[in-house]
């Protein structure tokens, strides 16, 4: 004989119920107490303030920061433009040198 349907759902129910009480907390919540870390400033204001100090001082950081690597570009960018100067005046040296060679050689 099968089981009615009221007796499938009441197991349900108990399964169900059995379930949801197992997954309580270790520890409940008490009641005003509020979870999370303490408070470091008494006021909101005080927040504010050590946010705003603490926002310069990164900028400040930030602006070395940039101050210096754009220096160390500029000095890349030098040494790579007197590189490619120095190749121009050897390609120029050298069809110079072809020039007088070629002219030796026609007379």
């Amino acid at each position: 004989m099968e089981p009615s349907n009221e007796q499938v759902n009441e197991q349900i129910n108990n399964i169900v119920d059995a379930g949801i009480n197992a997954t309580k907390r270790k520890y409940e919540r008490k009641q005003g107490v509020k979870c999370g870390r303490p408070k470091k400033y008494n006021t909101i204001e005080e927040a504010k303030n050590k946010a705003r100090e603490q926002r310069s001082a990164f900028k400040k950081k930030q602006y070395v920061i940039t101050k210096q690597f754009r220096s160390t570009i500029t000095e890349l960018q030098r040494t790579a433009i007197q590189q490619i100067q120095k190749q121009k005046q050897m390609k120029e040296i050298e069809t110079k040198d072809e020039v007088d060679e070629s002219e030796v050689n026609d007379h």
